[in-house]
């Protein structure tokens, strides 16, 4: 799991995998996730939008950063309005 900072809220932090970073999860076959990226999946679970089976398959085979785009896509208004600020890959 990445944060790129502790002391501020994660819509003025950087992305935190950067290039070489990637690189070495990648070749090491490590998956990387952000804590804020775990936030989307807890509501996309809590309403019943999360096909659980599915992002395990996805998780165990990515190789580097995590793809959060299509768990993004299924948030609600409410979800994309609470996360619009924060860092994308």
């Amino acid at each position: 799991m990445g944060n790129a900072s502790f002391k501020h809220p994660p819509r003025v932090c950087r992305w935190p995998f950067n290039k070489n970073w990637t690189k070495v999860a990648e070749l090491s076959e490590v998956a990387a996730i952000r804590p804020e990226d775990l936030y989307v999946l807890y509501l996309l679970d809590r309403t019943g939008r999360l096909d659980r089976d599915e992002f395990w398959r996805s998780l165990f085979s990515t190789k580097g950063s995590f793809d959060m785009r299509p768990h993004r896509e299924e948030l609600t208004d409410e979800g994309k309005d609470q996360l619009e600020d924060l860092p994308q890959a």
